[in-house]
C-alpha cells in the first residue's frame, strides 16, 4: 500500500514505514489537540461570567434578594454577604468548570491533576515558600514597568476591585476571595490539568506551557504571572505535590492583600509616611528571606 502523494517531497532520510517519523507526527498533533483545549477552556473563562451572570441576576431577582432601589450601592443591589457569595460562586464556575470540562475531555484523573501525596523533603516546601515571594517580588518589579509601557501608550492597566464598606465580615471575604480561592481554583487549573497535560511532552514544556497559559489568562498581568507561573510549576514538577504551589499563590496573594489593607488605612497613621514605611519593610523582608532559601 502505497501513502498518498500531496505534492510535497518528504522530509531527508525518510521512507515510507519510517516509526520514528510517524511516531513524531502522532506527537506533533496530540500536542496541537491539546494546545487547543487548553486555549478554549481560557475563552471559556472570559465568556462564561458572560452567560453566568445573566442567570444568577435573574435568580436572585426571583429571590428578591436584589434591591433595585439600591442597585448603585456598589454592591449590586444586594447586601454585601450575599455579594461576596455570588461573587465567590461566580468566580470559582468560571475558572473551574472550563478546565474540569477539560479534565474530563482527555480522562485525566483526579490524582493527576491534584497531585496531594507528601514531598520526598519537607524542608524544601519552607524554601520554596520563602524563595516563591522572592520570585513574585521580581515578577511585580516586571509588571510595574509593564504597565508604565502600557500606560505611557495609553492602554489602561488599572485593575478594579471589589467594594469594601470597611467592616470585619467584608474584609475576611475580600481575604477570601482575593488570597483563598484563586490559590485553589487557578493552581487546578493551571499547574492541575493544564500542565497534567502537557507533562507527556517534557517537563520543561509543561511548566513554560502552562505558564503561559496562566499570563495569559491574567491579561494586563501578564508579565508577572507568567514569570510567578514558571516558579509554582517548577515548584510543582519539583516537589511532585501541588500543595506547594497553592501554597505559594496563597502567600502571594496575601501579601497583596496586606499591601492594599495598608494602603486604605494609611490616613489613619499618625504619620503619613508609616504606610509606605511599612510596604518597603514587608516588601524588602520577603524579597530579602526569598533570595537567601533559593
Amino acid at each position: 500500500m502505497y501513502p498518498p502523494f500531496n505534492g510535497a517531497m518528504p522530509p531527508s532520510g525518510f521512507y515510507y514505514g519510517d516509526p520514528e517519523y510517524f511516531e513524531k507526527q502522532r506527537e506533533k498533533r496530540a500536542v496541537s489537540r491539546r494546545g487547543i483545549g487548553i486555549g478554549l477552556a481560557i475563552i471559556g473563562m472570559q465568556v462564561l461570567p458572560y452567560l453566568l451572570t445573566t442567570v444568577a441576576a435573574a435568580v436572585l431577582n426571583a429571590a428578591g434578594l436584589i434591591d433595585r432601589r439600591a442597585i448603585d450601592n456598589g454592591y449590586s443591589g444586594m447586601q454585601p454577604l450575599t455579594y461576596y457569595i455570588y461573587y465567590s460562586l461566580l468566580y470559582l464556575l468560571m475558572v473551574t468548570l472550563p478546565f474540569l470540562i477539560l479534565m474530563l475531555c482527555f480522562r485525566l484523573h483526579f490524582s493527576q491533576v491534584m497531585p496531594f501525596r507528601k514531598t520526598a523533603r519537607p524542608g524544601l516546601l519552607v524554601l520554596a515558600g520563602a524563595g516563591g515571594l522572592a520570585m513574585c517580588m521580581a515578577a511585580n518589579y516586571l509588571a510595574t514597568q509593564y504597565s508604565a509601557v502600557m500606560e505611557s501608550i495609553g492602554i489602561p492597566t488599572d485593575m478594579s476591585s471589589l467594594p469594601k464598606d470597611g467592616s470585619l465580615v467584608s474584609q475576611i471575604c475580600y481575604f477570601v476571595i482575593l488570597a483563598v480561592l484563586p490559590a485553589f481554583a487557578e493552581e487546578f487549573a493551571f499547574r492541575g490539568v493544564t500542565l497534567q497535560l502537557l507533562r507527556p511532552y517534557g517537563e520543561a514544556f509543561a511548566v513554560i506551557g502552562s505558564a503561559f497559559a496562566f499570563g495569559v489568562m491574567h491579561g494586563v498581568q501578564i508579565p508577572f504571572a507568567f514569570a510567578g507561573g514558571l516558579f509554582f510549576g517548577y515548584v510543582a514538577v519539583r516537589t511532585g505535590s501541588i500543595w506547594p504551589s497553592v501554597l505559594l499563590h496563597f502567600l502571594n496573594n496575601a501579601l497583596s492583600y496586606f499591601q492594599e489593607l495598608i494602603q486604605d488605612h494609611s490616613a489613619e497613621f499618625v504619620y503619613q509616611q508609616t504606610s509606605t514605611v511599612l510596604l518597603y519593610v514587608l516588601f524588602l523582608a520577603a524579597t530579602v528571606c526569598g533570595l537567601l532559601c533559593l
